[in-house]
């Protein structure tokens, strides 16, 4: 696997180590559902990704009809 273009430096000068090939599981400690928030018209800024925004045949996002979430927004759900 090749590894991606770094643009930045470690705070030594020196460069990021090679990436390593993981498992969601190993990278994250936990998943949750999400905000469980109603939606409403797109506010320019914030996207509301739903499991009906995912097409269930070739599993890519649907953009056709972006949305932001209503109400208060958490910054654990930002994607």
């Amino acid at each position: 696997m090749k590894n991606p273009e770094i643009r930045f430096k470690q705070n030594n000068g020196e460069e990021y180590p090679d990436w390593k090939l993981t498992s969601f599981g190993e990278a994250c400690t936990g998943f949750e559902y999400g905000m469980n928030s109603a939606s409403t018209q797109f506010d320019g800024e914030n996207k509301y990704i739903r499991i009906t925004d995912i097409d269930e045949n070739s599993h890519r996002y649907l953009n056709d009809n972006i949305v932001s979430p209503l109400g208060k927004k958490d910054d654990k759900y930002i994607v």
